[in-house]
């Protein structure tokens, strides 16, 4: 059981099996088998292959950000979850997506990375994130709710890293995401694309 305390309720869950459970260490293994060319086209219409949340991640500022079993995500972003730059301290970044796929895919080019590593709050496993349009609506099976806003950009803080990664990251380093829905966001929730929010 995980309990805490958001929005002024008490939320009590019940964690699945840890045979996902992330070492501190490594990055998930198993999730990746495409090639990358550029970003990830994967298939997600099998039950198995349902779109979903691997970690959230939080920081006081920078990177990277550590993995956390749930947070309370408000519309100016996640609870706990700090920035560097008042750039950042926007409602239309409230939230960085980044897809597992991804990182695992630099990983194998030999980049040292895991969930949190380049500072996204939600590494997603299945969504292919990186190449959904903006104004794509997404709902999380705890009733969070985000739409993408914004392309991210990567900056020089990933250079603490590798000092290639912000070329090789260019076409796939995320996507910015405002709030419509306030809520708590946990691992293991599904994500679903909303055709037709409004």
């Amino acid at each position: 059981m995980v309990a805490g305390r958001c929005f002024g309720f008490i939320f009590i869950f019940a964690q699945e099996p840890n045979d996902t459970a992330m070492p501190e260490t490594a990055l998930l293994p198993g999730f990746g088998k495409e090639l990358r060319m550029g970003r990830l086209n994967r298939r997600t219409n099998s039950p198995e292959s349902t779109p979903q949340v691997i970690s959230v991640n939080i920081s006081s500022g920078g990177i990277p950000k550590l993995p956390v079993a749930f947070a309370c995500l408000a519309l100016n972003g996640l609870e706990g979850d700090g920035h560097n730059h008042e750039k950042h301290n926007n409602p239309l970044q409230a939230v960085c997506l980044q897809d597992i796929e991804e990182l695992e895919e630099l990983c194998k080019e030999g980049f040292p990375l895991n969930a949190g590593s380049t500072g996204e709050n939600l590494t997603v496993k299945n969504l292919n994130v990186n190449n959904l349009p903006l104004g794509t609506v997404l709902k999380f099976s705890g009733g969070v709710v985000i739409e993408l806003t914004k392309v991210r950009k990567p900056c020089y803080v990933l250079d603490a890293i590798d000092p290639h990664l912000q070329e090789i990251i260019a076409d796939c380093c995320g996507m910015y995401a405002k709030v419509l829905q306030e809520g708590v966001v946990k691992e293991f929730d599904h994500i679903t694309v909303v055709r037709n929010y409004r």
